[in-house]
């Protein structure tokens, strides 16, 4: 149980680190750097490559866009968390029904205050609500960051990321007294 909890927090630490670490590496660089779209295909039929125009790409880096894609990792590594919890909590609420299951009597022995006499049994209970509780708390962390991160990737919404509005104009089809007219009318940028 607790290796593969591990491993589920590990590599998901690793994601986050290996993000920041390429943001903060981005964030360093302010130069365009040109990629290339595609690999040429070759013509089958001429045998003709055919070269791929270089593209420039710029890379979003601001802190914005750092800090809502860090909150998404983080949240979805708080919810594999307490999912992983949870379904310890689970299977140990389970060994304490089969025990009850085997040795009704061992569970009916209990004190004023409703808790079991067997302090064994009482102690894998008392282990079943603290994993609950710590599961219920990552849940919730995840919810509310999941909901930080909707709302961070909304304000990096940028107004100059949506291209220019290019004005329509219908074509007009007029009546005239020697026949009928079409015009055309094309925007120029």
């Amino acid at each position: 149980m607790r290796a593969r909890r591990h491993a589920t927090i590990g590599l998901v630490s690793a994601m986050m680190a290996a993000f920041l670490a390429a943001a903060s590496a981005r964030a360093q660089d302010e130069v365009t750097r040109p990629r290339a779209i595609s690999e040429p295909a070759p013509s089958a039929a001429a045998g003709i490559q055919h070269p791929v125009e270089p593209v420039s790409v710029r890379i979003p880096h601001t802190p914005l866009g750092i800090a809502k894609w860090s909150s998404l990792l983080a949240s979805a590594a708080l919810a594999l968390y307490g999912f992983d919890v949870n379904g310890d909590a689970d299977r140990l609420y389970a060994e304490v029904e089969q025990t009850c299951n085997r040795d009704p009597d061992r569970c009916a022995e209990r004190h004023a205050d409703g808790s079991f006499a067997d302090r064994e049994l009482e102690d894998r209970y008392q282990r079943v609500l603290a994993l609950d509780r710590r599961a219920r708390t990552a849940l919730v962390a995840g919810q509310i960051g999941l909901a930080a991160s909707v709302v961070l990737f909304v304000l990096d919404i940028r107004p100059d990321a949506t291209p220019a509005d290019i004005p329509y104009v219908p074509v007009r089809l007029r009546a005239q007294p020697d026949g009928v007219a079409l015009e055309v009318r094309m925007a120029v940028p």
